[in-house]
């Protein structure tokens, strides 16, 4: 059976000729160079200068909402 965290962690997308994850998308560069551990995101402790130059200048908290609570399996609002 085919693990589905690996659809995440896969590198199948270029941006600016760098192939990377979605995961990546979402913690290195929307959510401003974090990292998931246990139930909370806590801040990388070495980055990329690629993450660096293409991340959020500040974090969001509204992003949270748009990634996980704007999904179809999330319950209405």
């Amino acid at each position: 059976m085919c693990d589905p965290s690996l659809f995440f962690k896969s590198k199948w997308i270029t941006i600016a000729k760098h192939k990377t994850s979605l995961d990546k998308i979402e913690n290195g560069l929307i959510r401003v160079s974090k990292i998931k551990y246990l139930f909370g995101y806590f801040n990388k402790l070495r980055t990329s200068k690629w993450e660096k130059k293409f991340r959020m200048k500040k974090l969001d908290p509204r992003i949270h909402f748009a990634l996980n609570c704007g999904t179809l399996s999330c319950p209405k609002i």
